[in-house]
């Protein structure tokens, strides 16, 4: 018998520390769950200017929205990355700053990291992973 538990239950320190993620053969992301507190805090931090006007009602212009989630990505769910490489093969070392340039040249690539960091099944506890599979 299976337990809602061992469908929703979660690591907490993956969530919160990352979890490496493969991105090809040598490309490695390490990256926290979107729902985590460092995440949600970033978040917090980014939208921070905008209170007023979303305490209003009213909705942030679409570039905004983006500008926030791409820095939010950047800034709040990646961790760190490995043989991450530029087009001359020069491997490029992980920073914020550097995540979020890459992410606003190749958003493919910021979306795919979002959609690790929003799946439950990519942060189950490792113990759980075996009953879900089955």
């Amino acid at each position: 018998m299976t337990s809602i538990y061992d469908l929703y239950a979660t690591s907490e320190s993956a969530a919160e520390d990352g979890k490496w993620f493969d991105f090809g053969p040598s490309m490695k992301v390490k990256i926290r769950r979107f729902k985590s507190k460092k995440s949600r805090n970033v978040r917090d931090e980014l939208e921070a200017p905008y209170k007023r006007v979303n305490k209003f009602g009213a909705s942030l212009p679409d570039d905004i929205q983006d500008d926030i989630t791409t820095e939010h990505i950047a800034r709040g769910i990646v961790v760190d990355w490995k043989g991450v490489l530029d087009r001359e093969g020069a491997e490029i070392a992980y920073s914020p700053g550097v995540a979020l340039k890459l992410f606003k040249e190749l958003p493919e690539f910021r979306d795919a990291v979002a959609e690790i960091s929003l799946s439950l099944d990519n942060y189950r506890d490792d113990e759980k992973e075996e009953v879900v599979g089955n």
